[in-house]
């Protein structure tokens, strides 16, 4: 009966480690999404901020 009281205590504290994991993983790509998309650098038509002579060419276009 002790056995079987730890391993389902065990499984739940595994799964519960697991779920706040995912959720962990989750919330940090969203934040890089957020913080990718706000930065311009996926938007068409803005330069890149790595590219600082793009903005350079355009202008003279």
């Amino acid at each position: 009966m002790e056995w079987e009281f730890n391993l389902l205590l065990y499984f739940a504290l595994f799964f519960l480690l697991l779920f706040l994991l995912v959720l962990l993983l989750f919330g940090v790509i969203k934040q890089l999404k957020n913080s990718v998309a706000s930065t311009g650098a996926l938007q068409p038509g803005r330069p890149s901020l790595r590219e600082p002579w793009a903005l350079c060419r355009e202008q003279t276009l």
